[in-house]
């Protein structure tokens, strides 16, 4: 996140406004795509566990 410039505040309010969710490259995670307040959107890849642990973050367009 910090190499991509993207802050925990933003990851927050993406998986807070989630448009979509998508099964990951692996049946432990998944992706989730959401915007940020400032109309950001990011990639999520998470695990599928439960807990949700975000494993990385990307910037789908820039804005």
């Amino acid at each position: 996140m910090a190499q991509r410039e993207i802050s925990p505040q933003e990851v927050e309010q993406a998986l807070a406004n989630v448009a979509s969710t998508d099964p990951g490259d692996r049946p432990s995670r998944l992706i989730k795509i959401g915007t940020t307040n400032e109309g950001k959107r990011l990639r999520i890849t998470q695990n599928n566990f439960g807990q949700e642990h975000v494993i990385t973050v990307i910037r789908v367009e820039k804005t």
